[in-house]
């Protein structure tokens, strides 16, 4: 049976929620939705969410490493933002941390938290990488140390990550909108003068991240079908989940991974959709 590891931080919610802080099963760690909350168990840097930001990733950190991980071991990281606009001054915070490890990201913004007063909450990812000598593996069969992907033909990433991150068999692909490479323009998206979006395209947006989701596993040496898990957040569920559904079937057709969909209230750029993909390869 695989080893469970349970961590605490000393959060409030963590006993009357019943979640750890971190889990780790055999060489994964999974950190929960981190909120800035300081050592007494009270809100950081309100109004700041750069200091709030800075918080979360501190505890993040401190999770890993009392579940035997480090950040270096970090392969994915979601952002959560109740101000979409912050998310540069977050990013920034991020790249401090996560400067030269680059882990799939993911960032949205959602309507509210628990607290008010947050403006951020972090999760993490991390696969603990393999050192000789040194007992951090439970599974060595999960293969070796991250491996970063950037694409020369998908849309440039618009923060300091990769397109995606492989761990042995496993490929973790960033937050993938319908952007093009090299362009402003955005498929299916109409915008004004002032840069406000005043139509979309769902079916076209929706098409254009399926290619670009494509692009970025062939490039990662992955294909299509090694697809086992996909997060679609869309920012109008309710008036695009039929057309969204409707392009998803034809492309999912005979591939048909595990899907969760969520609605968010903005995405860093005018876009309606972006997905996140996890894939196994053949190793």
């Amino acid at each position: 049976m695989t080893m469970r590891h349970h961590v605490s931080t000393g959060s409030p919610y963590e006993p009357r929620l019943g979640i750890s802080r971190a889990l780790r099963a055999g060489r994964c760690v999974a950190v929960s939705g981190t909120a800035p909350l300081g050592p007494d168990g009270r809100t950081v840097s309100s109004g700041d969410a750069a200091g709030q930001a800075r918080r979360c990733l501190e505890t993040i950190r401190e999770a890993l490493g009392k579940a035997g991980a480090r950040l270096t071991d970090v392969v994915r990281t979601r952002i959560l933002l109740t101000r979409i606009e912050d998310w540069e001054a977050v990013g920034a915070v991020h790249g401090e941390f996560f400067g030269d490890i680059r882990p799939a990201n993911t960032v949205m913004q959602v309507s509210r938290f628990i607290d008010p007063d947050w403006l951020v909450e972090i999760e993490a990812d991390a696969m603990i990488e393999e050192e000789p000598g040194v007992d951090r593996v439970i599974d060595p069969a999960l293969g070796s140390s991250p491996q970063t992907c950037l694409s020369t033909k998908a849309p440039e990433p618009v923060g300091p990550y990769p397109h995606a991150r492989r761990v042995g068999s496993l490929l973790f692909l960033s937050g993938i909108g319908p952007r093009r490479r090299g362009s402003k323009e955005i498929p299916g998206v109409t915008l004004d003068a002032q840069g406000n979006v005043v139509a979309h395209d769902i079916e076209a947006q929706c098409r254009s991240v399926f290619e670009n989701v494509r692009t970025v596993l062939e490039d990662a040496g992955a294909s299509w079908d090694d697809i086992i898990d996909v997060t679609a957040f869309l920012t109008d569920l309710k008036g695009d989940f039929s057309a969204y559904n409707r392009v998803y079937a034809e492309y999912f057709k005979t591939n048909q991974p595990a899907r969760t969909t969520i609605e968010v209230t903005r995405l860093p750029t005018p876009i309606a959709i972006e997905l996140k993909v996890i894939a196994v390869l053949s190793v």
